[in-house]
């Protein structure tokens, strides 16, 4: 018998317990491994859980938590403050200002000091502009720039053929850095709340032209299109009524023969391909997609509409949404199922590298339990759109609770949230033409050289990209 405190005792017993703290991480480990997730370089989505790349084996269910570098940290997607003029005529200062680590490492306010003089008085904290110093770490105002840009080609066109213009030098500055906006094409697919950000964007550039079209007389809810002449930058909008792959009977929408994406593909959305073809007129330079809102209302009609047929007519009412719970485990199988085949349908129609981004999904304004439908929908998109290998366009995530934003129940009115969208929009159309930003900072112009290598362009940042970051 060893002795209570011998050495071998202690050897014994240390020898014990690092085999038990192997046999705990090696455990561990294999757990993590069958964690749902996904690997920021898969794309697969067969049933297998590996894939093989020229490194080797990846597991799809793997989440990589190596951390991107500094040129591919999207600032759209980590936390931040959403600067809002109070003045009408600042709509064009809206921002997003990201809480960089410089946030957590900045001066502390004095009036966080503990403890607080006896002669300070009461607490009360004056509703004071972010500092320059934040400010400057927001992305570029890509759109104001932008505008500043088509007033200055507005201009010099009038004047062509008589006086010459001298310009000065923020008007020579800003020719040469807008350059790489012409000639780009942006795809919108989903429904009326990203119509009116179309329209919205489109009423910021003078004679700009607005345009609906396909489909057959007073049909509604097809196509849109905002084209912006001078500089030839048009973003094209296919409404996607739902997932369903039929036309119920019970449909609410009289004037909408066609409910399939693969039936409007071909029959709606073809018509507007020739505005929707980039440079070359080979693919957009951006794609962003989104469904819920008519996939959740197309379910509770359903229902309600299976509820009513032994009603007589006199008995039957209509129905506006009459939702207060998440969807059902099984729609949420139907979307994601019809939502791999759409997206499928739209690589290959576009091209497998053409820029391709999951638009999250905005909510009503005074939903609160009725958005469960929605978010529920959202958290599976994102989930979804990760392992199809899509990044995710998170306005509608920035832009939630602020109601007085509305301009109905369901739409977002002009003004500071439909600028951020646009800001957005042409965030990722710059990172598309080759141009970097690392906190607030060009470090990287586009170049005649990488204006059109869009897909090349989009890809040296797109692993790092793909994740859920759910809601």
């Amino acid at each position: 018998m060893l002795p209570r405190s011998s050495p071998a005792r202690i050897l014994v017993a240390f020898v014990l317990s690092f085999v038990f703290l192997c046999f705990l991480v090696g455990y561990l480990y294999i757990s993590s491994d069958s964690t749902p997730g996904t690997d920021p370089t898969c794309g697969n989505t067969t049933t297998s859980s590996t894939t093989t790349s020229a490194a080797g084996p990846i597991d799809q269910n793997k989440i990589d938590g190596t951390r991107p570098p500094r040129e591919c940290i999207d600032p759209f997607r980590i936390p931040g403050y959403l600067y809002l003029p109070s003045e009408p005529s600042a709509v064009d200062d809206t921002r997003w200002v990201p809480f960089y680590p410089s946030f957590r490492d900045a001066l502390d306010p004095t009036e966080a000091v503990y403890p607080r003089p006896t002669d300070a008085g009461d607490l009360l904290l004056k509703d004071s502009s972010v500092e320059p110093e934040f400010f400057a770490l927001a992305p570029t105002q890509w759109t104001k720039k932008l505008a500043f840009y088509y007033n200055v080609l507005t201009e010099l066109e009038a004047r062509e053929g008589r006086d010459t213009k001298v310009l000065n030098a923020d008007e020579e500055s800003i020719l040469e850095e807008m350059k790489w906006i012409q000639h780009r094409r942006v795809l919108t697919i989903g429904d009326s709340v990203d119509r009116f950000m179309v329209i919205d964007f489109c009423e910021e550039f003078p004679n700009a032209t607005f345009v609906e079209e396909g489909g057959r007389p007073k049909e509604q809810r097809t196509t849109a299109s905002c084209h912006i002449p001078l500089v030839n930058l048009t973003i094209v909008q296919w409404h996607l009524p739902s997932t369903f792959t039929y036309r119920p009977s019970w449909w609410w929408i009289q004037d909408m023969p066609l409910v399939a994406f693969e039936e409007r593909l071909e029959a709606i959305y073809r018509t507007s391909l020739p505005r929707v073809l980039g440079w070359g007129g080979e693919r957009p330079d951006l794609i962003l997609f989104q469904t819920g809102f008519w996939d959740e209302r197309a379910f509770r009609e359903a229902e309600h509409a299976e509820v009513e047929k032994s009603l007589p007519e006199d008995k039957k009412t209509k129905i506006w949404w009459n939702s207060n719970s998440q969807l059902k485990w099984s729609e949420l199988r139907f979307v994601a199922a019809r939502v791999k085949k759409l997206v499928g349908m739209l690589r290959q129609e576009f091209g497998e590298h053409t820029p391709f981004m999951y638009r999250a999904l905005s909510t009503k304004r005074d939903g609160k339990e009725q958005d469960l439908g929605l978010i529920s929908v959202d958290r599976m998109m994102r989930a979804l759109m990760a392992q199809l290998d899509v990044e995710v366009f998170e306005w509608g995530k920035l832009v939630y609770g602020y109601v007085s934003e509305y301009q109905d129940e369901l739409h977002i009115k002009r003004g500071r949230l439909s600028w951020l969208w646009a800001d957005m929009v042409t965030s990722y159309l710059f990172r598309g033409a080759g141009g970097v930003e690392v906190e607030g900072m060009v470090t990287v112009k586009p170049t005649n050289d990488t204006w059109f290598n869009v897909d090349k362009n989009w890809a040296v940042c797109h692993r790092w990209l793909i994740s859920w970051e759910g809601r």
